[in-house]
């Protein structure tokens, strides 16, 4: 900004002096303004939309960087490296060819300048010779060298300032990616503030009740079509059916990730998606089919950071589910760092990790998405060990595509397309026609099947 009102005044004082020498020809270095306007807003625009260009394919690459990262297992296993190299090079060569168009235009830039300056120079040098033509252009010699050094003064000042405009443009490109991300619409929560838990939560002899919910992620195309469910305090729920039948969306509307299209749910008497985002976790404890661990110590993934959780909050937590034994075995124990992903644990301790950082908070509803999925029987027995321990008073809604990963379930709700075709309790489901009588029969064959 000081460099900018220097320059500033630079010019004003030149053409001060210019027109103190000769009005004509400063009135002829002033008719060049109008062509450094021009040509400096042509740039200026080129300039920008090239930068922005250059900002979204670095976003580009560094996206496709992350992903790639992330499934190296999967592409070295199957090796596909030569193919995500020919991948990467159309972001690469897209990115190449927006940065050599920016290096084109910062290399023009300063040479039309240097031109505009030249034709400036010679047209005062050539009218200023002309004084037996125009009188009111007389000068003397050394007047006319003056003027001709002034106008190249001039346009140091002059092309700083284009300069300064030039980067600007390269800032404002970048700040346009960061409005773009700014700009993006956040969670609507309503007209309705936010609930705050600020007492012990209440009672009462539904702990969650689901009535007449719908829901779809786009208008016309219904996930869930009008599901209700009461889950009485206490009670172990099942929720089975096969892929892509809503279970998951069922248990992330409950979790207050998704407000309900239609109908209400309710958690205690609260609407989950309402409860301010750290209360959440007083009701609920969610433990996702997929299980993401974050760079940093197992206290860190157990808490998410959060301070206020004592240790021997943490080690309950761990001796509950099982992990404890192994951790106390580490040398740093609750301190010993862990990759992203979890990569230096197994499946198994991934899971027990989840499990703890779900009971952790000690919540009233404790919600398990495919908890068995994709194990082995040793770690499934390991974690249903670890359900039945967490389990006691706990009110819990797991959600299955297959009968194994129901753990002791109290009741059990059959869902299929969106809706709840059957409910009862394991006993009752078995004895009936359907899907549960059928699948419970080959499991008890010794048929693990996994899908229904």
């Amino acid at each position: 900004m000081g460099n900018l009102l220097v320059d500033v005044v630079k010019i004003v004082a030149i053409l001060i002096a210019m027109f103190v020498l000769s009005p004509g020809l400063a009135l002829i270095v002033l008719a060049a303004v109008p062509v450094v306007y021009f040509v400096s807003r042509y740039f200026r625009r080129n300039t920008y939309r090239i930068q922005l260009r250059v900002r979204r394919t670095v976003g580009a690459i560094n996206g496709f960087l992350q992903e790639t990262f992330s499934g190296m297992r999967i592409v070295k296993a199957y090796g596909k490296e030569s193919q995500y190299d020919g991948y990467f090079n159309k972001p690469l060569a897209d990115n190449l060819n927006a940065t050599n168009s920016v290096a084109v235009y910062d290399a023009y830039f300063p040479c039309v300048m240097q031109v505009i300056r030249a034709a400036t120079i010679a047209a005062v040098v050539w009218f200023g010779a002309r004084t037996g033509v125009d009188e009111r252009l007389a000068i003397s010699i050394g007047g006319l060298a003056a003027m001709a050094d002034l106008v190249g003064r001039l346009f140091t000042p002059v092309e700083a300032i284009t300069a300064e405009f030039q980067t600007l443009q390269r800032a404002l490109a970048g700040l346009k990616r960061i409005s773009e991300l700014l700009g993006e619409k956040t969670e609507e929560k309503g007209a309705l503030p936010s609930i705050v838990l600020t007492g012990p939560v209440r009672g009462g002899s539904n702990l969650a009740e689901i009535r007449n919910v719908s829901f779809a992620y786009e208008p016309g195309n219904p996930v869930l079509k009008d599901i209700s469910l009461f889950v009485p305090r206490g009670r172990k729920i099942a929720v089975v059916g096969r892929t892509g039948a809503g279970k998951t969306t069922l248990l992330n509307l409950i979790a207050g990730l998704y407000p309900s299209t239609q109908g209400t749910i309710s958690v205690l008497g609260y609407d989950p998606h309402r409860i301010r985002a750290e209360d959440r976790r007083r009701l609920l404890g969610v433990v996702p089919q997929r299980v993401h661990l974050f760079e940093g110590t197992i206290r860190e993934n157990i808490t998410l950071r959060d301070e206020r959780i004592p240790l021997e909050a943490i080690e309950r937590a761990s001796k509950t589910v099982g992990l404890h034994e192994y951790v106390s075995g580490l040398e740093k124990g609750y301190d010993t760092l862990i990759g992203v992903g979890g990569t230096n644990l197994s499946f198994g301790q991934s899971q027990l990790l989840s499990l703890a950082r779900a009971v952790v908070s000690d919540p009233v509803l404790l919600l398990l998405d495919e908890p068995t999925s994709g194990m082995d029987a040793v770690t499934e027995a390991t974690i249903c060990k670890a359900f039945r321990a967490i389990s006691g008073d706990r009110t819990i809604i797991t959600i299955s595509h297959r009968l194994s990963g129901i753990v002791d379930a109290d009741e059990v709700h059959i869902m299929a397309s969106g809706r709840i075709v059957q409910s009862g309790t394991p006993g009752k489901l078995a004895g009936e026609k359907g899907w549960y009588s059928v699948f419970s029969q080959l499991e008890g064959l010794g048929w693990r099947v996994d899908e229904m």
